[in-house]
């Protein structure tokens, strides 16, 4: 997903998302983890890891932030490198 927005913005272009993240903290990933068919069913993974989608691409990131404390939703805002 992730190389086909960068493979489509121009150079310098930004790259908006806002999703659910597996959280880093084992804890609470194990909680996201044990609802996975749950949410299965609704279209969505809590699978899907950050670090994942961000590593090894031509990006800076700008925004990398919880929407609230409370939310389990991330902004991320990035820039395709020139």
């Amino acid at each position: 997903m992730m190389s086909e927005m960068i493979r489509v913005c121009k150079p310098g272009g930004r790259i908006a998302m806002t999703t659910h993240f597996q959280s880093s903290n084992p804890v609470v990933a194990a909680i996201q983890l044990a609802g996975q068919s749950d949410h299965r069913h609704l279209g969505w993974t809590t699978k899907l890891r950050k670090k994942d989608v961000l590593t090894g691409h031509a990006i800076t990131l700008e925004r990398n932030e919880k929407i609230s404390p409370w939310s389990v939703h991330t902004v991320i805002i990035a820039r395709k490198n020139s």
